[in-house]
């Protein structure tokens, strides 16, 4: 038997009862719609896959499809909704986390980033934690995105090859001397730790399933929270994928999970790199956790909403709160600012609207309150709420609308606490139920039509013609995959838009002499204020520039060498040029599908250790920022256009199967 059929996945007829427990659940009539669909997807794919179909699941595009079944299957499958605590580092995640449980659950910070891994929490009859290793395809992952931190761009090679490298490795500061990204000494450290621990703890890491081992529940911050301080202690703590708890409690719904994860934007990667890896594979809402006075539409709670939206299928509505605490740090300006600026009400309406996120779904809170209410029977007087929050004695600012009244009651009320309580035990689990019902709607919409397409294409009597131009449409898409890789600067429009990127972004951070003479004389407190307007600017200028007619010229450069080909049908369209244009209409509105993968201004602040830089320094490193970012982002609209001449190869496959010849 082959690899492919030994890894087929499971075509059985799923029961919406008795495997789908969760869909049915106030929705029968919806679980028994989804779950027929998927059946008959299950049916003819098992037809396929044990028929004239087989080849056809063995390519690429096959591949992709099964894979894309197996995620609805797992989605109607699953026995219970996760939800995230995200957020910035020290934004109060861990401490409304117990909070909201009564229960002490997850170590606050007090000062520094404490929370380490995943914590998987649900509702069980006792208290236990339960320690899950990554499997060898999750470690190499991770060690990929460590190595790749640090500047190492193959991880594969021999240990003790990787040791030496990372052992020669000294912090560089980003945009200075080659015009990489900054190598921070907290990665190096965390790296040459990441692979002792694997050298000296190899045996936790197995293939394929990973391993698990209970421990004590009062043990379990010792795992949860960061212990690792640079020597040899709790190295095989490194090797742990997440900690699963179950605790007995009333406040969690039993089919809701929740996950404290770490904080991002923090100075060590590995943080930030467990966070993303969790966002893109496992949630399905999530609780976003911003310090109100100082993390307000940072970039790294932008990346995350990135994420969030490219894993919901850019709909965040009944899928993400946003948790604006810390709201006892406000002060007057916050409230009511000088002329020209926003109050903080103001920026949270923005703020949620440019993220699609419903306002109704902005939450209060603070520790503090919630701390003062517990000596006052669980609640405060709005007086008292008004004189903490130093409002004087108006506990509604003026510059409070309508729709956020409610949740600033609740602040009042105690800090926001019971407020959030009750979103989690009555009202997020069936909102993102709603939301998984939704989603798996359209999935299957999507998954039935690309199955019964390529029944119809695996069954059909290709004609000699159409075979034979499908054929010399391969040769011509494999011809511009190889050049796109090996001979970039063929591509005109490529080397076009480098050009005209790197100049449209040079005149927007310094149009002339005279701006670049008032840079010099600025000093390093007022060039660290200048890099966050100036990061954020290029940061939009390059989207705009991507979402105009920048993709179009590489598009449509590519297009001219496909158009000597006569038309071929293929998937969906009537001809691959169909289907091309189609590509460039999608990365042309949403060029963050792709761009995602490309750095960005803001990435890796060079004041954020305390780096002093006179004027000249600033224009020399933005100029090197500057031709990093737009060659990365050629290199990434690169990967771009492979990836979609790589849709149409797959297409091209089905057509040319053995069993399809005339």
């Amino acid at each position: 038997m082959s690899t492919t059929a030994q890894a087929l996945p499971a075509f059985d007829a799923l029961d919406p009862t008795r495997d789908c427990p969760l869909l049915s659940e106030g929705a029968a009539e919806t679980a028994q719609e989804l779950v027929g669909a998927l059946n008959e997807c299950a049916r003819q794919l098992a037809e396929l896959a044990h028929g004239r179909g087989r080849a056809a699941l063995e390519r690429e595009e096959g591949k992709k499809l099964l894979a894309r079944y197996v995620r609805v299957r797992n989605l109607l499958q699953r026995p219970s909704y996760c939800v995230g605590f995200l957020g910035t580092s020290q934004a109060g995640k861990s401490t409304i986390f117990n909070r909201v449980l009564q229960d002490t659950i997850a170590v606050s910070g007090g000062g520094r980033a404490t929370t380490a891994l995943p914590s998987r929490l649900r509702r069980g009859a006792d208290r236990r934690c339960t320690l899950a290793y990554m499997s060898t395809q999750q470690y190499r992952e991770r060690l990929r995105q460590l190595c790749n931190e640090v500047a190492i761009s193959d991880s594969n090679i021999p240990t003790e090859e990787l040791i030496r490298i990372v052992h020669a490795l000294q912090p560089t500061v980003a945009g200075i001397g080659d015009g990489q990204r900054a190598v921070r000494p907290e990665d190096i450290d965390y790296l040459k730790a990441f692979i002792a621990a694997y050298q000296n703890h190899r045996a936790l890491v197995l293939e394929g399933k990973p391993q698990t081992k209970e421990i004590p529940f009062d043990q379990r911050s010792e795992y949860i929270n960061h212990n690792y301080q640079g020597g040899t202690a709790h190295l095989a703590g490194l090797l742990l994928q997440e900690v699963q708890l179950t605790i007995p409690s009333e406040h969690l719904p039993p089919q809701l999970e929740l996950c404290d994860l770490p904080g991002v934007g923090v100075s060590r990667s590995v943080d930030t790199i467990v966070t993303r890896d969790f966002v893109r594979s496992e949630l399905d809402g999530a609780l976003i956790f911003i310090n109100v006075a100082t993390s307000l539409d940072t970039a790294e709670v932008k990346d995350l909403v990135r994420l969030l939206s490219a894993y919901c299928g850019n709909d965040l509505s009944g899928r993400v709160w946003l948790v604006a605490n810390r709201c006892d740090s406000l002060s007057e300006p916050n409230y009511r600012p000088a002329p020209g600026q926003s109050s903080i009400f103001e920026a949270l309406i923005e703020f949620v609207g440019d993220s699609q996120i419903d306002p109704s779904h902005i939450c209060f809170t603070s520790n503090t309150l919630f701390e003062y209410a517990q000596h006052t029977n669980g609640a405060l007087s709005e007086a008292d709420a008004a004189r903490y929050m130093r409002l004087g004695t108006q506990p509604f600012p003026d510059t409070l609308p309508d729709s956020l009244k409610h949740a600033w009651a609740e602040l009042l009320h105690d800090g926001g606490v019971r407020h959030l309580r009750k979103l989690v035990t009555h009202e997020i689990a069936a909102s993102v139920a709603t939301q998984i019902r939704n989603a798996a709607r359209r999935e299957l919409a999507s998954l039935r039509q690309d199955v019964a397409h390529l029944v119809k294409s695996v069954t059909a009597t290709v004609a000699p013609t159409t075979r034979r131009n499908a054929v010399l449409c391969q040769n011509a898409i494999l011809r511009l995959r190889d050049g796109l890789i090996r001979q970039p600067e063929d591509f005109a429009a490529l080397v076009q838009i480098r050009a005209d990127l790197r100049t449209a972004l040079a005149e927007q951070l310094c149009p002339d002499e005279r701006h670049a003479a008032t840079i010099r004389g600025m000093n390093a407190a007022t060039l660290s204020k200048r890099f966050a307007v100036d990061a954020l600017t290029l940061d939009e200028m390059l989207t705009q520039l991507l979402s105009t007619r920048t993709v179009d010229l590489v598009y449509q450069e590519l297009a001219d060498q496909l158009s000597g080909v006569d038309n071929v049908p293929i998937g969906t369209y009537a001809s691959v040029l169909e289907a091309w244009d189609d590509f460039r209409r999608a990365d042309r509105v949403d060029p963050q599908s792709w761009q995602i993968r490309v750095p960005t201004f803001r990435d890796h602040n060079p004041f954020a250790n305390g780096h002093s830089f006179t004027g000249n320094d600033y224009l020399e490193l933005m100029t090197e920022k500057v031709r990093t970012v737009v060659a990365q982002t050629i290199h990434g609209l690169r990967s771009q256009l492979r990836h979609r001449l790589g849709e149409i190869e797959g297409h091209l496959e089905t057509l040319l199967l053995p069993e399809n010849m005339a």
